[in-house]
């Protein structure tokens, strides 16, 4: 299977994080970004397929954000 059949999320935008992303998605991999840090999600956007704003420590997720994480996933299998 190549790099760009695989789906990632990255959790956490900081340097590494960042790196990750980056690298994956030269290597032509689906990548979600997730960090709470709104700045660093707007940079991710460059380089991941898709980047969300999010708090995924917190026990309650919002509608939203699983809505926006499910959208994702179905494209991907739409893809396919």
């Amino acid at each position: 299977m190549s790099q760009s059949d695989k789906q990632y999320a990255v959790v956490g935008l900081g340097r590494f994080g960042m790196s990750i992303c980056e690298e994956l998605s030269a290597q032509g991999a689906e990548v979600l970004a997730i960090d709470i840090n709104e700045e660093l999600v707007q940079k991710a956007s460059d380089v991941a397929t898709q980047a969300i704003v999010a708090d995924v420590l917190t026990r309650k997720l919002s509608a939203n954000f699983i809505c926006r994480i499910m959208t994702w996933l179905l494209s991907l299998l739409v893809k396919k």
